[in-house]
């Protein structure tokens, strides 16, 4: 009896120790048997600085759903944030729950932010459309792996993926998760190596549910109204629409003073006699930023001869710790025109949603121009044929 548990405790293990990882194309396969038009998601997200050594980690959990009638996919949301309060995006409106208070406040776009990100963060994608995973793998310059490994303390197979480098991004790893029984993807860790160093995050998908109540989140709301105070309720959320709106065109530009990054003086937009003015608010982790500085280079030096001044304005860098890296960041991109390190509320007084925002002035210092983000397909273009019909 001994010698025949031994021999099939061999078996077990020559079977184990034998069994080939899945070839890339057949784990994808079996991850894409496993769509659905309506799920749920927990998941905790941890991201590492590449400026401070510390590792930021939130959790949250979403209802996906599929829009047939936009053809796109959206979700319903709940963010738990370090201070342990609750955000709620339903239906277009953010609430926020405040836990020490108990008080239930309506933000209608404090949470937008987050659901866009959400619709189009890797995790959603992968889950909705497994056709992206099937071209990546089939794309000739990636470099595909299939890992016998653990996530989570649990086994798992592991889809690497090597990305060739770019410009500012060498290095550039991304292993997905999957569990050996379903082929649900459980996980994601994205490393690259930037300007300023090692960035990683990782996401742990800790749950996936496909039966669903979808008035889930309208009765924690409803539950959270019958429970919080509610003096605090904004229905209308005016000050908050505000807060989203640029300066209009025809506007005075509101003053800018900081001092120049690379020559140290000091800068007040008053006292500059340029013909047009570009202003680009930008910071040195912001990866639509990075894109566009070598547009606004182009432009600053095919222009600046007939009038042009293009500006860089950086609030958030200037911090003691972040401060030191713009040296290298600038070396790195060939900046040729003047970054002006200025304060945070000069980006409240443009009123900057997000960035880049980019504002162009005329020769008054009036805005004739603003845009937030960068297009890559369209780059510059509208700014570009701005500056040519003003400096004829």
């Amino acid at each position: 009896m001994k010698k025949t548990s031994l021999v099939l405790l061999v078996l077990a293990f020559l079977l184990n120790s034998c069994q080939k990882n899945p070839d890339p194309e057949n784990l994808i396969r079996r991850f894409s048997s496993k769509k659905h038009d309506l799920f749920q998601i927990a998941w905790q997200f941890s991201n590492k600085s590449p400026i401070k050594n510390d590792t930021i980690t939130s959790k949250a959990t979403a209802w996906v759903k599929y829009n047939a009638r936009d053809t796109n996919w959206y979700a319903d949301l709940i963010v738990s944030n370090e201070n342990g309060n609750i955000g709620i995006y339903y239906k277009g409106k953010g609430y926020e729950y405040n836990t020490r208070k108990n008080t239930l406040t309506l933000f209608p776009q404090k949470y937008a932010k987050y659901a866009a990100n959400l619709n189009n963060s890797e995790f959603i994608l992968f889950f909705t459309n497994p056709k992206l995973l099937e071209s990546t793998i089939k794309d000739s310059l990636n470099k595909i792996q299939v890992l016998d490994t653990t996530f989570n303390n649990q086994k798992t197979w592991a889809l690497k993926i090597k990305y060739p480098d770019k410009n500012d991004r060498k290095n550039n790893t991304k292993i997905l998760f999957f569990d050996r029984k379903n082929y649900n993807l459980i996980g994601i860790e994205s490393k690259s190596y930037i300007i300023w160093g090692w960035q990683w995050s990782q996401v742990k998908i800790d749950s996936l549910y496909t039966n669903l109540d979808n008035n889930h989140i309208a009765k924690t709301i409803e539950n959270l109204k019958q429970t919080a105070k509610l003096d605090t309720l904004k229905l209308g959320g005016e000050q908050e629409e505000e807060s989203f709106s640029l300066l209009q065109i025809g506007t005075l530009a509101p003053e800018i003073y900081g001092h120049i990054y690379q020559t140290k003086d000091t800068f007040v937009l008053s006292k500059q006699n340029a013909k047009l003015y570009v202003i680009d608010f930008w910071y040195q982790t912001c990866s639509p930023c990075m894109k566009s500085i070598p547009y606004l280079i182009e432009l600053y030096d095919k222009y600046k001869k007939d009038g042009l001044l293009v500006i860089g304005v950086n609030s958030i860098d200037n911090t003691p710790n972040r401060y030191p890296l713009i040296k290298k960041f600038i070396e790195f991109k060939n900046i040729t025109y003047p970054i002006i390190m200025s304060e945070r509320k000069i980006d409240i007084n443009y009123k900057v949603p997000g960035y880049p925002t980019l504002y162009v002035l005329d020769q008054n210092k009036h805005i004739i121009f603003y845009e937030v983000g960068f297009n890559p397909d369209k780059k510059l273009y509208a700014v570009d044929s701005i500056i040519k019909t003003r400096l004829k």
